[in-house]
């Protein structure tokens, strides 16, 4: 009717959808596209934050509370070396799946680095070996990152990335040992502090014991004060530790077992606390 407008209002249901059409050699293909939906947040910093490093063949997983103090951890693998696109594909699913659930029933941010694959590797041939630095390619490392994202989103669980800088030097000198952590879950106590921009001075004293991932250590000089940011100091540190992981003897022909640790317990489906730490 003139001067009705009301056929005009209408309600949306549901979400848009695109379509498109594709051929192959197998024939023509129907691909529909649609906008991934949000879940419900369900993580608070006020709980804490879950620490991420991604590993050659694990991801290791390291929870903090708010004040920056270490509660658990968790090892979970994830071997993507030799296999195939499908089985790789399965593989990182599946322990991604478990960090995100690890991080929404904790109700804590998830932390990872904002790092590249080259670097990455590269990290890992100074603490370890080119081999294993190799298991790790650069398609599976960007295959976890998407995934995390994706899974993250879907899940309601907040994912943040931080500057890697020195992370994992951090992680050796101020954490593994001290809590009876590997290398890499104290890199991932790192992360999961740097989150809350927490102070990150070296110890004190003049001298500092690291793991050297062959069931021993290295001592190594802590470099003096020189007035500039403390990342100066880590790289220096850094680069003593590189060279001290070079000429160290040959003692075992593999590392140890990477989450045989003391003190943190390791998780199993939920939130561990251990309350022999002195927090």
């Amino acid at each position: 009717m003139p001067g009705n407008h009301s056929f005009l209002s209408f309600k949306h249901y549901g979400q848009a959808l695109s379509f498109r059409f594709a051929r192959d050699k197998k024939g023509w293909r129907l691909l529909v596209t649609t906008a991934a939906i949000r879940g419900r947040p369900c993580t608070c910093p006020e709980a804490g934050a879950m620490g991420l490093d991604i590993n050659a063949d694990h991801l290791a997983l390291a929870l903090i509370d708010r004040h920056g103090n270490p509660l658990s951890k968790w090892t979970i693998p994830c071997h993507t070396f030799g296999k195939t696109s499908e089985q790789r594909q399965a593989v990182i699913g599946d322990a991604c799946k478990q960090v995100i659930e690890l991080a929404k029933k904790a109700g804590v941010p998830l932390v990872m680095e904002h790092l590249s694959f080259r670097k990455k590797k590269d990290e890992l041939e100074k603490s370890h070996s080119a081999r294993y630095a190799r298991m790790l390619s650069g398609l599976a490392y960007d295959q976890i990152h998407k995934t995390l994202v994706s899974r993250a989103y879907r899940e309601g669980v907040e994912l943040a990335r931080v500057n890697p800088a020195y992370t994992s030097v951090i992680g050796r000198t101020k954490f593994s040992g001290q809590y009876g952590l590997s290398v890499h879950h104290g890199a991932a106590v790192a992360i999961a502090r740097r989150y809350f921009q927490f102070s990150e001075r070296l110890p004190r004293g003049a001298t500092a014991w690291l793991w050297d991932d062959r069931a021993g250590h290295v001592a190594l000089q802590l470099p003096e004060d020189n007035g500039k940011h403390v990342w100066t100091r880590w790289a220096i540190l850094r680069g003593k530790l590189a060279t001290a992981l070079a000429e160290r003897p040959k003692r075992l022909k593999h590392p140890p077992a990477l989450s045989a640790t003391t003190g943190l317990r390791e998780g199993e489906s939920g939130v561990v606390f251990d309350t022999a730490l002195p927090f």
